[in-house]
C-alpha cells in the first residue's frame, strides 16, 4: 500500500485523506505564463532566447529581487498560503518550468560575471550554442533559489513541514541528471 498522497490546495480533501492515515503533500506547482506584464514592471519582464520579452513571466532574478510587487510577489505569496494549510505533512514542488526561462540582460550579465564567459550573444546560450551546459546550469541554480526561498516562507508558516521536490519522468533526463 501507501500512504502518501500528492494533493492540491483543497482543504477538505487534505483533512480526510490525513484523517485516513495519509501524509498529504499538496503541490506546489509553478505557474509561469500566468503573470501579467504590464508598463508598470515591464523591465522585469523574463526574456526569450531570441531576444524578445514574454508577456505573461518574470525573470527568476526579478522575482527573488521583488517579492512585495504585486505580480511577482504571486510566488511567495502561494508559497505563504499553501504552508498554512491546515492537515497537511508540507509541500511537493514540482518542477513544471524549465531549467532556463530567462535570457534578459540582467540574467545574462550574472551569468558572464559568475562563469567568466564573455559571450557575444543570448545564441551562445540557448540550445545548440557553446555555452548552453553552462547556461543551463546556471539557470537550474535560480531555480533552486527561488524553490529555496518557498521552502523557506513554507516553513517560517509552519515549522514541521516537509519540503519534497518532484519531477516528471519526461524532465529526469533534461535537466535533474545532477
Amino acid at each position: 500500500g501507501f500512504n502518501q498522497m500528492f494533493t492540491g490546495e483543497a482543504p477538505d480533501l487534505n483533512k480526510k485523506l490525513k484523517d485516513e492515515g495519509f501524509l498529504v503533500y499538496p503541490r506546489y506547482g509553478w505557474f509561469g505564463h500566468q503573470y501579467k506584464v504590464s508598463d508598470a514592471n515591464r523591465q522585469f519582464a523574463a526574456v526569450g532566447a531570441d531576444g524578445k520579452p514574454l508577456q505573461k513571466d518574470f525573470c527568476p532574478q526579478a522575482i527573488l529581487d521583488n517579492p512585495a510587487d504585486p505580480e511577482m510577489g504571486k510566488y511567495f505569496r502561494k508559497a505563504k498560503t499553501m504552508g498554512a494549510l491546515q492537515d497537511i505533512a508540507g509541500l511537493c514542488v514540482d518542477f513544471e518550468c524549465p531549467p532556463v526561462w530567462c535570457w534578459c540582460d540582467r540574467c545574462v550579465d550574472k551569468f558572464r560575471r559568475e562563469s567568466g564567459h564573455q559571450t557575444k550573444d543570448r545564441s551562445e546560450l540557448a540550445a545548440g550554442g557553446r555555452y548552453e551546459d553552462d547556461y543551463r546550469d546556471f539557470g537550474r541554480r535560480l531555480n533552486r533559489d527561488l524553490l529555496a526561498e518557498v521552502s523557506r516562507i513554507m516553513k517560517k508558516e509552519n515549522p514541521s513541514l516537509k519540503y519534497y521536490s518532484l519531477a516528471s519522468a519526461s524532465d529526469m533526463p533534461a535537466y535533474w541528471w545532477d
